[in-house]
């Protein structure tokens, strides 16, 4: 081999395309080795559970996985009414201002269409001189009379003035009400805090649909075998409603930083007495998230020992329960 004249040895000589003739070619990385034929996977299949097996295994997943649904819906009850005031901030500020309307003032009628009013008038009269019965005209008069005093005694009530707030933020309080004025004006004149508002709610609106599609999932594994049960548990997708419950937890972090909107997400309190605000959510659960089946699988109750895994396992005692 011809040395350059530097004395180092001449590189790049080899056309890039021709087969390596190193010892481990390609082929023989992709093929998996020489002691491995083609075509065949280095993993043993996994072999069925036995009935025994399922029968102590579904239990106790099924256990865990309503705890862990059990706890999103209390982060998802808990929050509630900060969202809902969220909401209404940022209905205020996309909301159109409601139109000033001027009462039109009546125009005077001009001085020819008054008189000819008063000349069809004078036409109008009756007879001076009729015939009148006298008895008629005073039963008459103590008639419209007695109208006129039970007309006076039965006023209708006057109707109540319609609350201008939507129906879906009529549960706030006057006082929420008002602190989501608030926000709406400082949303107004920062447009990126507005834009992370927004996604609050989208992440607050996720995981709720998420829950509602787990919990509708859970019923429906109750139904089934033990066997169809275990294969449908990795559909519920826990662990990432879990992360989506997660993050409605940090939306204090979020805003701890801008005026006014850190009063709607207090701070977690670490005594273990659950959040506290100007909105007092209450953690109670409103009833069962499923109905329980008895056949063929019975729904295990609800165990308070255990504690959700994970990063949402951490926030337990944090946001009470």
């Amino acid at each position: 081999m011809q040395q350059p004249p530097n004395g180092s040895p001449q590189r790049g000589t080899q056309p890039l395309r021709q087969p390596s003739t190193r010892p481990l070619s390609d082929s023989f990385v992709s093929s998996g080795g020489s002691a491995a034929p083609a075509n065949t996977r280095g993993t043993r299949p996994l072999q069925p559970l036995s009935p025994d097996a399922l029968r102590t295994l579904v239990p106790q997943r099924l256990t865990e996985v309503q705890k862990d649904l059990d706890y999103v819906r209390h982060l998802t009850t808990l929050f509630a009414a900060p969202v809902t005031l969220l909401r209404y901030a940022i209905h205020l500020v996309d909301a159109p201002p409601a139109p000033v309307v001027i009462p039109e003032e009546a125009e005077a009628p001009l001085a020819a269409d008054a008189f000819a009013e008063a000349e069809e008038a004078e036409g109008d009269e009756a007879p001076l001189f009729e015939a009148e019965d006298d008895e008629a005209t005073q039963s008459e008069a103590e008639s419209d009379e007695a109208m006129l005093f039970e007309a006076e005694g039965d006023e209708a009530p006057m109707p109540e003035p319609e609350d201008p707030t939507p129906a879906p933020f009529r549960s706030l309080t006057t006082a929420q009400r008002g602190l989501a004025h608030e926000v709406a004006e400082v949303l107004r004149r920062d447009p990126r805090l507005k834009q992370r508002a927004m996604v609050s709610l989208y992440q607050y609106d996720d995981t709720l649909q998420s829950h509602r599609e787990a919990s509708e999932l859970m019923d429906e594994i109750y139904g089934c075998d033990y066997g169809a049960a275990w294969e449908r548990l990795p559909l519920l997708g826990v662990e990432r409603l879990k992360g989506k419950a997660y993050a409605i937890c940090g939306f204090y972090e979020n805003f701890k930083h801008d005026p006014v909107i850190n009063r709607v997400f207090p701070a977690p309190n670490n005594g273990g007495g659950g959040a506290t605000g100007p909105l007092n959510a209450s953690p109670a659960r409103t009833g069962p998230l499923v109905q329980p089946v008895v056949q063929p699988i019975t729904q295990p109750q609800a165990d308070t020992s255990i504690t959700p895994n994970g990063l949402l396992g951490k926030l337990k005692g944090l946001f009470g329960k």
